[in-house]
C-alpha cells in the first residue's frame, strides 16, 4: 500500500511516462531533427540581394537602372560529405530507435516477471499460514495428548521445531514479498 504497487498488479501498465523511455524518445526527436538539419544540408543555396547604385529618383520609382541586383547560387558537384552525414543521422535515428523498442520490450518482461512473482509469492504466502497454523493446531493437539498421559516430550519438541520452521519459512516469504514489491516500483520508477 506504501508503494502503491497493488494497482500495478491489477491493470496493465503504462510505459509511456517511464524516465529510461522518455530519454531515449527526447534523444530520437533530436536526432530526428538532427537528419532533418543533414537533409537540407543537401539543397542548393541561392542568395539574393540588391543595393542602390544612387540616389532614386521619386519621379521614376520603378526603374531598375539606380538598383544593383545580384543573384548567388551554389550548388556543390558531388555532395559526398553531405550524403554521408546524411546516411550517419538516418543510421543514428535507426539505432535509437531499435533501443528504444528493445528498452520497452525489456520493461514490460520486468515488469511481467515481477507481477508473476509477487502473485506466486502471495499463494506461497498462503500455504506457509495455512502450515504455520496446522503445526499449531498439531502442537495444541500434542500438549493436550501430553496432559492426558499420551504423549511424550520429545513429540511436543518435534512439533515445536516444526512450528518454528513454518513461521521462520512464513517470514522469510514475507521478505521475500516485499522485496518484490520495492523491485516492482524500482522498475516501474514512476513514483506517483
Amino acid at each position: 500500500e506504501t508503494l502503491k504497487t497493488n494497482e500495478l498488479l491489477q491493470g496493465d501498465t503504462n510505459l509511456e511516462a517511464h524516465p529510461k523511455l522518455n530519454a531515449l524518445q527526447n534523444k530520437i526527436d533530436m536526432l530526428k531533427v538532427e537528419k532533418d538539419l543533414k537533409q537540407n544540408m543537401l539543397l542548393p543555396k541561392i542568395n539574393v540581394g540588391y543595393s542602390y547604385l544612387s540616389e532614386p529618383r521619386y519621379v521614376d520609382k520603378y526603374k531598375f537602372d539606380d538598383y544593383k541586383i545580384g543573384l548567388e547560387f551554389y550548388f556543390p558537384l558531388f555532395l559526398r560529405k553531405e550524403r554521408g552525414s546524411l546516411k550517419l543521422a538516418k543510421y543514428k535515428l535507426q539505432e535509437n530507435e531499435f533501443a528504444l523498442a528493445l528498452e520497452r520490450t525489456q520493461l514490460t518482461n520486468k515488469i511481467t516477471a515481477q507481477k508473476v512473482e509477487i502473485n506466486s509469492l502471495i499463494k506461497q504466502k498462503k500455504l506457509a499460514k495455512d502450515l504455520v497454523d496446522n503445526n499449531t493446531a498439531m502442537l495444541n493437539s500434542e500438549e493436550r495428548l501430553f496432559s492426558f498421559g499420551e504423549s511424550s516430550l520429545f513429540l511436543i519438541n518435534t512439533r515445536e521445531n516444526n512450528l518454528v520452521s513454518a513461521k521462520l519459512a512464513s517470514i522469510a516469504l514475507e521478505n521475500r514479498f516485499y522485496i518484490s514489491n520495492s523491485e516492482l516500483f524500482k522498475i516501474m520508477a514512476n513514483p506517483q
